[in-house]
């Protein structure tokens, strides 16, 4: 069930409101696996994309619980990715690194 623009208006969006988290990490990779992860899984964000720019790797987190991502993918980038709650958007990762 997709919330009403209405609802917007008068209150920021909340946790269960989100479908797809992407964080980008380059200076604070630590930091943002260690706490920023389970944090988006405590509060049940059902898939977050953690893209690590020093590594050029993405790690696609699944099935939140309160001790963090029971479920990591982590594609090559040659691969065309698709969140799984939006397939009908789609990434070409060589769009973000060359192959």
């Amino acid at each position: 069930m997709k919330p009403s623009l209405d609802r917007y208006r008068n209150a920021l969006p909340a946790a269960e409101d989100v479908l797809l988290l992407i964080e980008v990490a380059d200076t604070s990779v630590e930091y943002d696996r260690e706490i920023k992860l389970p944090l988006y899984a405590r509060h049940s964000i059902p898939e977050v994309w953690f893209i690590d720019l020093n590594r050029g790797v993405l790690e696609i987190h699944l099935e939140p619980t309160n001790k963090g991502y029971r479920k990591l993918l982590t594609p090559d980038n040659r691969e065309t990715i698709a969140p799984t709650l939006v397939e009908e958007v789609r990434l070409a990762l060589s769009e973000i690194w060359p192959a």
